[in-house]
């Protein structure tokens, strides 16, 4: 568990890891996914790329892409 990545607004997820968030219906910038419980992988790469996954515990996933400090679209499967 990366502790750092628990935060109540999703563009400041800025390392890799891995956490649990509960309850997260007050966080800004979240996917629009179902459930408050989400699991999230963030993977950055020279801390210019990055990626975030996010999963409920029903298995909906959406995942985003920041580019250069730039946050793209939630894209969901």
């Amino acid at each position: 568990m990366e502790n750092n990545l628990l935060t109540t607004d999703f563009d400041e997820i800025i390392l890799s890891g891995y956490c649990l968030i509960m309850n997260g219906q007050s966080i800004l910038n979240k996917p629009d996914i179902p459930d408050n419980f989400w699991i999230i992988k963030s993977i950055v790469v020279k801390n210019t790329y990055q990626l975030v996954e996010v999963i409920n515990l029903k298995g909906d996933r959406a995942i985003r892409t920041r580019n250069a400090g730039n946050w793209g679209a939630w894209i969901y499967d």
